[in-house]
């Protein structure tokens, strides 16, 4: 064997041997210390990720040391508690993801010495409050993650500090009622996820107070107000291009429309577009199957050569014109 090939693999055998007896008590991408399911310790680095370890609890003085700590990720872990002071020395955090563990609740003062927080996931526990002024020193806050708790209520000033949120995510709980004060709160406010609540109705206070709010996500929640919202022209909607998701897949623009899957909406769908034919220039054709339809030009013999496409585009500009008076955008 020549001696380049016997160097190669010997570094990879002592490679093997180091990888094999890394110490038991070690967990997490970054090397953390965790002893009978308690995370003790762990390096000063910026991304401290201790994912599915079966870590129970952490040490008060876990991140003690973590100074330079931007990310801290705990999911998938089973954690029922964290200790008041966990993220106390790591004043540089901007990301926290505590989701699918089991807590029951959160510490008062838990971020109230990382004021650059801009991210934080507690989806999927079994969480049934938060503690009063839990985003007081976090007004850096832009994407917070509520969904698939326990809540049937929170304060309403719970977000009065946090002016900048921008991504809210609420699905999966049991309210049956958000605050106006919410959303007041929440000039920023792009998203909101509602999905699969008991909600009654959109809370009023959507989108009057929300003018920057893009997407509305209410799979599985509140079909009556989904039907008030769909109906030609609803008046708040149409101020701005709010999006709502009915489903898992689609968003549409809530200015006009009617609602699919209703015994009503063929006919009302039929109403809407049956002056649709108005529009059409001589040597134009619509034809349309269920909500499709297709505008195309023959081109004729008296049609001018150097811009046969003329007529069609005086028809595309009555059919846009036709979608103004019907407040439908194109």
């Amino acid at each position: 064997m020549q001696a380049s090939n016997l160097c190669l693999l010997s570094v990879a055998v002592i490679y093997m041997v180091l990888a094999w007896s890394e110490p038991s008590n070690a967990c997490g991408d970054a090397m953390c210390t965790c002893s009978n399911g308690v995370l003790l310790s762990c390096p000063n680095v910026a991304w401290l990720s201790v994912i599915q370890n079966g870590v129970t609890n952490v040490s008060a003085s876990a991140f003690e040391n973590n100074t330079n700590a931007q990310l801290i990720d705990l999911h998938l872990n089973k954690l029922v508690h964290v200790p008041d002071g966990m993220v106390d020395a790591t004043y540089n955090l901007e990301s926290l993801y505590l989701h699918h563990n089991k807590l029951v609740d959160i510490p008062d003062g838990l971020l109230d010495a990382i004021p650059k927080l801009l991210y934080l996931d507690l989806e999927g526990n079994q969480l049934t409050r938060l503690p009063d002024g839990l985003f007081d020193a976090t007004p850096r806050l832009n994407t917070l993650y509520l969904g698939d708790n326990k809540f049937v209520q929170l304060q309403a000033g719970l977000f009065d500090t946090t002016p900048g949120l921008r991504h809210l995510f609420l699905e999966k709980n049991h309210f049956v009622h958000l605050p106006d004060r919410w959303f007041k709160a929440l000039p920023q406010l792009f998203i909101l996820s509602l999905v699969d609540l008991p909600l009654p109705y959109l809370p009023s206070g959507v989108p009057r107070y929300t003018p920057q709010l893009q997407y509305i996500y209410l799979e599985h929640s509140f079909p009556q107000n989904l039907r008030l919202c769909a109906i030609k022209y609803p008046k708040d909607f149409s101020k701005s291009e709010n999006r709502i998701d009915a489903g898992s897949v689609w968003s549409y623009i809530a200015s006009s429309g009617v609602p699919q899957g209703s015994i009503l909406g063929p006919t009302l769908f039929l109403l809407n577009v049956c002056d649709i034919d108005q529009c059409l220039t001589p040597g134009t054709k619509l034809s349309t199957y269920a909500d499709d339809t297709a505008m195309y030009h023959l081109v004729l013999p008296t049609d001018d050569p150097a811009n046969p496409g003329h007529r069609l585009q005086g028809a595309l500009d009555r059919l846009y014109l036709w979608g103004e008076s019907w407040r439908i955008r194109f």
